[in-house]
């Protein structure tokens, strides 16, 4: 398991820190700090569900403007 610092999100007033497993890459919790949390985080709880990577919401077209299209730069920040 891995879990970095918190990581910058798409504004400044909003910060992140993910929880995978490195073997598979898979989401194991989310902490999101900052206004429209919950609808960053029902996009990360449906990942969660359906059993994908964390590279997927990585590398996923989100709708704009929306609070969830910081997934992108949340997950690009990862290291292995």
């Amino acid at each position: 398991m891995r879990s970095p610092g918190p990581v910058p999100c798409a504004t400044r007033t909003a910060s992140g820190r993910p929880s995978w497993y490195t073997r598979t890459d898979r989401i194991l919790g989310v902490a999101l700090l900052g206004p429209e949390s919950g609808e960053t985080l029902a996009a990360v709880q449906i990942a969660m569900l359906v059993d994908l990577p964390y590279t997927s919401l990585r590398d996923m077209i989100l709708t704009h403007p929306t609070m969830s299209e910081g997934l992108n730069l949340l997950f690009a920040a990862l290291q292995r």
